[in-house]
């Protein structure tokens, strides 16, 4: 995984998006940015999220696709709501 990796549409580096805050629907903290998923071609197409859980313990991986995120400062929203987040399909690496 390339860190200087340029994510365009959200004016990011994946350097940058990893660790990343998301904020759901109602500004809720959803989850946090665990890694960036490409393409085997090196197209960047979503994130995997950690969900759920408190303090890392019970929660679970998701895949949000890059169209439903934007960049807001530090951190990333997204127009889904906690459950639908949790509700993403789950990203195993």
């Amino acid at each position: 995984e390339d860190r200087t990796a340029a994510v365009p549409s959200l004016g990011a580096s994946v350097g940058q998006l990893v660790g990343m805050e998301l904020r759901g629907s109602t500004g809720e903290r959803v989850g946090q940015v665990d890694e960036v998923l490409q393409t085997r071609g090196g197209r960047i197409v979503a994130v995997s999220v950690q969900t759920g859980g408190l303090l890392g313990v019970g929660g679970r991986e998701v895949v949000v696709m890059l169209d439903q995120l934007r960049r807001e400062g530090d951190r990333l929203v997204t127009p889904l709501g906690q459950a639908q987040v949790e509700a993403q399909p789950p990203w195993e690496d």
